[in-house]
């Protein structure tokens, strides 16, 4: 499941306790398996956006007549943000990614540039029109258009995941790492590759676990250089990591962007330290004493500095404790005040 999907699952979870909660989908993703457990409404429309799919979204929300809309992705934010400002209804548009995201997984050029132009002149309309906008991303909230009814309210820890105590590193003889996430290019995985190489060819003694569903084809690409490296395993996609985090002794993964860095988040209240790539948006999130870097060949020579036991223990610490302020009841609190701000208008 995606960080946005998780991210509406808990919400909906969250307010449907004590509010009349409708969910309108686009895809049959996985998400819906989940949503079959709570007691909500869903409505399915079509994936693909166009004037009858508008028009029967249009007359659902008219009809269920709802105090507030709240969307999230770029196409529910823009058909909803123009049902809204249609109907006199507020909405809320919660935006979980950048125009660049949208692009990374694309190679041809001409592609590239229309994906770009298309989310962000989506995403500037749908601002337009929100009554409040969300933002998981501090950055793009600083930056934001419209700052007057803009607001940042990160991400959050899964409610199911405890926070764990200090972790000790059992033997810097054998280093165990995990990744998770889709296998693709946006995550990093090519880099991550090879720094599984690098370490191998290093004479460095460790093993890896990934899980994350193969999206697209560069698992396929990297097949036949990935066959030499027994010590990396992949287990597919899997909902509950809590074994995984226990097991594991370094969390790593050198996504190419990230909105909030959801993943890392999760590493971090296990009380694992980190190797990523030292994007802007995890150096808000991520404490300066992990491994942020430029390249795989620094993370390899700076691992060295973390496998002292004593400074493993310090980073395991900290990190667990920077993991408090991203717990899931304060960030719903903070929720349910912009929802009562607009209901009561």
């Amino acid at each position: 499941m995606y960080g946005s999907e998780r991210h509406l699952l808990d919400i909906i979870s969250f307010f449907s306790k004590s509010n009349d909660v409708a969910l309108i989908s686009f895809a049959k993703g996985e998400m819906l398996k989940y949503i079959e457990n709570i007691n909500i409404n869903t409505f399915h429309i079509g994936w693909l956006p166009n004037i009858n799919i508008f028009l029967i979204m249009l007359r659902h929300v008219k009809l269920n007549k709802p105090e507030l809309i709240h969307c999230h992705q770029p196409k529910a934010t823009f058909i909803g943000s123009i049902i809204g400002r249609l109907l006199g209804i507020p909405v809320i548009v919660t935006i979980h990614s950048k125009a660049y995201d949208h692009v990374l997984v694309h190679n041809n050029f001409f592609k590239k540039i229309v994906v770009y132009l298309f989310h962000k002149i989506t995403t500037y309309i749908s601002e337009l029109l929100a009554s409040k906008i969300v933002y998981v991303n501090k950055t793009m909230y600083v930056n934001a258009s419209f700052k007057n009814k803009s607001i940042y309210i990160s991400n959050w820890l899964n409610p199911n995941l405890e926070l764990n105590s200090t972790k000790k590193l059992a033997t810097s003889s054998n280093v165990n790492f995990l990744s998770t996430g889709s296998i693709t290019k946006a995550k990093g995985y090519d880099l991550l590759f090879d720094f599984f190489e690098y370490l191998k060819i290093n004479n460095f003694n460790f093993n890896a676990n990934i899980y994350g569903g193969i999206q697209g084809d560069l698992y396929e690409k990297n097949k036949e250089r990935l066959l030499p490296l027994k010590e990396v395993v992949f287990h597919g996609f899997k909902t509950d990591l809590k074994q995984a985090y226990r097991e594991a002794d370094i969390y790593v993964l050198f996504s190419r962007s990230e909105t909030f860095g959801l993943t890392y988040l999760e590493a971090m209240s296990q009380g694992l330290p980190i190797i990523c790539l030292d994007l802007v948006e995890l150096k808000n999130l991520i404490p300066n004493d992990n491994i942020l870097v430029k390249d795989i060949e620094e993370a390899y020579f700076k691992l060295q500095e973390i496998l002292n036991k004593k400074t493993y223990e310090y980073i395991s610490q900290i990190n667990t404790k920077r993991s408090q302020e991203y717990l899931y009841d304060d960030k719903m609190k903070e929720l349910h005040l912009i929802y009562e701000n607009h209901i009561t208008k």
